[in-house]
């Protein structure tokens, strides 16, 4: 309650004139409280930080991933000559030899691939004609083989 600057008397709060003597009062600016601070709790922060972490990792495997080389090699193991057709997709390409050979795939990014081998024996001999597709460790994906004159294997693999 405000006194009065002239009598002192208290006069209710609002009020424009002093009830006692009639002296005009000090408008006076009512006091507020001072709002607090909102403060975010420390789970939230965490939170937002390990998504945006989580986030950040993601798209840079994604990234990592679609700019790869991948490798493949295709093995062909035989005594004599042989012709056939290698590739993935639409990258075929006619093959001939003699003996064991090698030839090595490569392709960009991620995505569904399949490769494939097709290999004849140009004889009449009963030796073993063996083809496999292996990735860019050695590891056998995908094989087969033949000992039936002029022999056909076969084989493919898809990631």
């Amino acid at each position: 309650m405000p006194a009065c600057k002239k009598c002192g008397y208290q006069n209710v709060d609002g009020a424009k004139y002093c009830v006692n003597c009639g002296a005009e009062m000090e408008a006076t600016t009512p006091v507020t409280e001072a709002q607090p601070i909102l403060k975010a709790k420390p789970l939230v922060i965490i939170s937002a930080i390990i998504i945006i972490v989580v986030l950040i990792g993601a798209l840079a495997w994604y990234v990592s991933e679609s700019t790869r080389t991948n490798v493949a090699h295709i093995s062909i193991q035989y005594s004599s000559g042989w012709q056939g057709a290698i590739g993935y997709g639409t990258k075929i390409e006619s093959v001939d030899g003699y003996g064991n050979d090698e030839f090595k795939i490569t392709w960009q990014g991620r995505g569904w691939i399949v490769i494939s081998a097709t290999i004849q024996k140009m004889d009449d001999s009963y030796d073993r004609l063996s083809v496999a597709i292996l990735d860019e460790n050695r590891r056998v994906l995908e094989s087969g083989y033949t000992t039936s004159p002029y022999g056909v294997v076969s084989i493919s693999w898809s990631s």
